[in-house]
């Protein structure tokens, strides 16, 4: 009564809301009611004497349908009523906005009331009664959560099934009636709500591909019919409405199959509801049906004849991929002995590797006649012996089907190379982009093979991280890039010293010694060219170009 004089006062006052600038008057809590507007919401009601179950589906202001059923599985419930709003981004917005700055996140989820009285702690923030949270973790996607609802539950009568634990704070004691609400919230409420958001109007939000435009309800007419109504047990429904307007604007295609499944389920309901709109419905998508089918017999002979294009070009390109592939293993006998062969070659290549390069470390510490000559000669028998331990290797682990003579396809064969067990992946990882184009020239496998280990081995001592790969072309030639983040060339030296026998200098003074020499005289010999990109300032690059 003190309040009255102060009332009076505002009341006289323009633009007065009555629910909140007055003390006096019925008690309203609408916030949730007026982001309706802007938001799916559902209202799940159990009869007052618990026979049947009524639900109703509005989105964004716009009524979806009402089914009601009879209630078999939740004979403790009754005279209950469930409203839960989803709360997209806009809706989010609103409801803080509307509040005076207080999120969603803050002001709480699920409340329960029990004749008006509100039951401690549910709705609370990070209180999950349902455990909606912990569904969620399980597929996100696919899930709502607790962010994304709010909503209350309002058990009204003498249900002697709810009675609050004696702390007053810690909800109802478990009971059959509510494990049962636990169910009905799950089942009625938030599956449904979770197919049409999740599944139909993708979350409500502006699409992807098109930032202006969410989904409406009238857009997924079909399938809210196929997918909501038609899935419902025809043995519970009492009565179905839906909004008819949802039929009238233009659809997106849904197949003859999935109609024909969905059109026999709704004539069963019509019979039994006795509800002509919905035979009405029946006959339209049947129609619907028939038109689908005619317009995918013109699509499938359509399909068939560009199937037969595709067919070819599958085979062109099956024939390209066919001229490089490594595979595990020998397929006869024959095979078999000559990998045993291989295998000797492997191993004794592999001892003269370790041979040579200690001769080449012993002669380079003393001073002889014709040392250089000498030198230079058992950097032609390195570079012999690591062309044939590569040709063993292919033999013992691959098999390749490259042409012995013409062009083939570089990129293929230096991808599928970088991809196998031939390279150690474990100090360097490698970029190379998705090419189309094969990039066809002349070039000897094994050669190719021994460049990439010696630029790998040289990345790995210059502290290199990345090694990338990239590929173009000129008139006559194919241009292989390889750039790693390595430390990169020292300040002031000679480029072409790198390509002499022994020579190293490099900011690290450990790499570009014998590889730099190897992989020159095996590009020439491919009648290519290789140089240094000394503008190359992000690590180290090497260009090779080979003849188309």
């Amino acid at each position: 009564p003190s309040e009255r004089d102060k009332d009076s006062k505002v009341l006289d006052k323009p633009g007065v809301n009555l629910d909140r600038d007055i003390v006096n008057g019925i008690v309203h809590n609408d916030i949730l009611e007026k982001l309706n507007i802007k938001t799916t919401s559902i209202l799940v009601e159990v009869s007052p004497d618990g026979k049947e179950i009524t639900s109703v589906l509005t989105d964004r202001g716009k009524y979806i349908f009402k089914i009601v059923e009879k209630n078999r599985q939740y004979p403790y419930l009754k005279d209950i009523s469930i409203v839960v709003f989803y709360l997209n981004q806009s809706a989010k917005l609103s409801f803080t906005r509307q509040m005076g700055g207080v999120t969603p996140k803050s002001y709480g989820s699920i409340f329960i009331y029990k004749n008006g009285f509100r039951i401690n702690p549910y709705g609370e923030p990070g209180e999950d009664f349902f455990n909606i949270d912990q569904r969620k973790a399980q597929g996100w996607r696919r899930f709502l959560g607790t962010r994304e609802l709010m909503g209350r539950i309002s058990i009204k009568g003498d249900n002697e099934q709810f009675v609050e634990t004696t702390s007053r704070a810690h909800g109802f004691i478990q009971t059959p009636a509510v494990e049962m609400l636990e169910a009905l919230f799950l089942d009625k409420v938030i599956k449904v709500l979770e197919k049409y958001v999740v599944n139909m109007i993708n979350w409500g939000e502006p699409l992807k591909n098109n930032p202006d435009h969410a989904i409406a309800p009238d857009e997924i007419g079909e399938q809210i019919i196929t997918q909501l109504i038609a899935k419902t047990d025809s043995n519970d429904i009492i009565s179905l409405d839906y909004n008819e307007e949802l039929l009238t604007s233009p659809q997106k295609e849904l197949s003859s199959d999935t109609l024909v499944g969905s059109i026999k389920k709704i004539e069963s309901i019509a019979q039994q509801t006795g509800n002509a709109n919905l035979g009405t419905l029946a006959l339209s998508l049947k129609k619907r049906a028939e038109y689908i089918a005619k317009e995918n017999q013109g699509l499938l002979n359509e399909n068939a004849a560009k199937a037969r294009e595709l067919d070819l070009a599958k085979k062109e390109n099956s024939a390209r991929q066919r001229q490089v592939f490594f595979l595990e293993g020998v397929k006869n006998q024959t095979a078999a002995n000559l990998v045993n062969g291989f295998h000797s070659v492997y191993t004794l290549t592999d001892a003269a590797r370790g041979n040579l390069e200690f001769l080449r470390e012993q002669l380079s510490s003393v001073s002889f006649e014709n040392k250089e000559l000498i030198l230079s000669i058992i950097g032609q028998i390195h570079k012999s012996n690591e062309k044939a331990h590569k040709i063993a290797e292919f033999a013992i682990h691959g098999n390749q089907t490259l042409k012995l003579k013409g062009s083939n396809s570089i990129y293929d064969f230096i991808s599928q190379y970088l991809s196998t067990s031939f390279i150690n992946k474990k100090f360097l990882k490698f970029d190379i982009p998705q090419e189309t184009q094969p990039f066809n020239c002349k070039f000897d496998s094994a050669s190719i093979a021994v460049i990439i280990d010696n630029i790998i081995s040289n990345s790995i001592k210059a502290g290199a991280s990345l090694l990338s790969v990239t590929f173009t072309e000129t008139n006559k030639h194919v241009v292989i890039a390889f750039s790693d983040n390595g430390v990169g060339l020292a300040k002031g030296v000679d480029v072409e010293k790198l390509f002499e026998y022994g020579y190293s200098s490099n900011a690290t003074k450990t790499g570009f010694g014998i590889g730099l020499y190897h992989i020159r005289q095996l590009v020439t010999e491919m009648r290519g060219s290789v140089e240094i990109d000394d503008s190359f300032n992000d690590g180290f690059r090497l260009v090779v170009k080979l003849r188309k």
